[in-house]
């Protein structure tokens, strides 16, 4: 996937996720989309189920602190 994301993406991604919710690869990828689309409280889930999984996840434990940091600065809209 490139840099430029649609809404469309957000969505294939949403389905891949829920077809394969075992998969932390494809949650992470869709946190990843739904920080682009400022839902950091969407996000923090995905990211927190991958941590469940993976608990020495070191991407996701990163992108938890990033998405944190969204959500308290107001900068998200969900």
């Amino acid at each position: 996937m490139t840099d430029h994301c649609t809404h469309e993406d957000l969505e294939q991604l949403r389905r891949w996720s829920a077809l394969i919710p075992t998969d932390p690869d494809a949650r992470l990828a869709f946190a990843k989309k739904l920080l682009h689309y400022r839902k950091a409280d969407e996000a923090i889930l995905e990211i927190r189920a991958v941590i469940a999984m993976v608990p020495n996840h070191l991407e996701a434990r990163k992108l938890l602190e990033s998405a944190r940091a969204r959500q308290l600065s107001g900068r998200t809209s969900t």
